[in-house]
């Protein structure tokens, strides 16, 4: 993650079995110079993920989020809510957790409302899905991670903002599916024109169809190839 010209990287110690012990973010100047953040309520391990914004560092460690200031160069732990991760955003922040796998950072419980048709319900006890990545792309959310088996979904969603419709998507649009929820999708990216996702089983191309074409074909608005 950057800031104007300075970096900042998640460092971690990790045991021999690859679990992350211990850890923080340090910063790495335009001249080379490396600081580790320290100060205020300190990180117990080195972030899943982090986000920067004009005024903060935002990030997710031990799924808590803590947050850097950089006028009073200090962490704080703004809530003890449970987070699995944070993304950016162009209107501030993404965060996820379960039974609100997609809502933004700093807004209201009143305006996160709108995305609560792409949170799993709680009447299903002890199940959610896990977002990797979001991307925002002509008034829609885009994301995946691991998916959810009562979805029967591969693990990448779609949220359209203007009309509240959460899209699931899987074996009848092209992707591959396990029942043991092995496949999963990393990371995504937009680039002339197609959705690009990186995921269990290699690259996979979402082509974005015209929407009028696929409400004639009473057909989901993407293509997939894998």
């Amino acid at each position: 993650m950057t800031q104007g010209k300075d970096v900042f990287a998640s460092l971690g110690e990790t045991t021999s079995r690859g679990k992350v012990v211990s850890g923080g973010v340090v910063k790495i100047t335009d001249r080379g110079q490396v600081e580790v953040l320290r100060g205020g309520d300190e990180l117990p391990a080195a972030p899943d993920s982090m986000v920067v914004t004009a005024d903060r560092l935002h990030v997710v460690s031990w799924y808590r989020n803590y947050q850097w200031d950089f006028a009073t160069k200090n962490w704080s732990k703004p809530s003890d809510d449970r987070m699995l991760t944070v993304f950016p955003g162009s209107a501030g922040p993404w965060g996820s957790r379960s039974r609100q796998e997609v809502f933004r950072l700093h807004a209201s419980d009143s305006e996160n409302a709108l995305y609560q048709n792409a949170w799993c319900s709680r009447k299903h006890r002890g199940s959610t899905y896990w977002p990797k990545f979001l991307i925002e792309h002509d008034e829609k959310l885009w994301f995946g991670g691991r998916p959810w088996r009562d979805f029967r979904s591969s693990g990448f969603y779609s949220f359209d903002t203007r009309t509240q419709q959460f899209r699931k998507y899987g074996p009848r649009h092209g992707f591959r599916y396990d029942k043991n929820c092995r496949y999963t999708c990393h990371d995504g990216v937009v680039a002339h024109g197609h959705i690009w996702l990186a995921t269990s089983d290699g690259l996979a191309q979402v082509t974005i169809l015209n929407a009028e074409k696929a409400a004639r074909k009473s057909e989901p608005l993407t293509e997939i190839q894998q």
